[in-house]
């Protein structure tokens, strides 16, 4: 994840998901020896968010804001993309996207 994230610009400190500890039994006490504290990329949606960030490099749009409904990568493209792959249509007022929903720790 980490490698992943220097590629793109902001690297680690562009997650907008929250810190918690690995879901895992393993990982969690594995980073809890270590004495470092969990960080966004223990975040069990870090991946989705780094594919979201992945995604607003490629376009070409700006970093800030990129979890609100109302930024290019959501109105643009993730909503359309749910619309069209679930027969769908999400302009009643409900959520713009399953992102801005999840919760995750932002």
């Amino acid at each position: 994840m980490t490698a992943w994230l220097s590629r793109l610009p902001g690297g680690t400190s562009s997650l907008a998901c929250g810190a918690h500890p690995p879901l895992s039994e393993e990982a969690a006490q594995a980073l809890a020896a270590s004495g470092h504290p969990p960080t966004a990329i223990h975040n069990n949606c870090s991946g989705k968010h780094a594919g979201f960030l992945t995604v607003v490099a490629h376009l070409g749009l700006k970093v800030d804001g990129y979890l609100d409904p109302g930024h290019p990568l959501h109105a643009d493209h993730v909503t359309p993309a749910i619309e069209r792959t679930c027969g769908v249509d999400l302009a009643d007022g409900r959520p713009v996207s399953t992102a801005a929903e999840s919760r995750c720790g932002r």
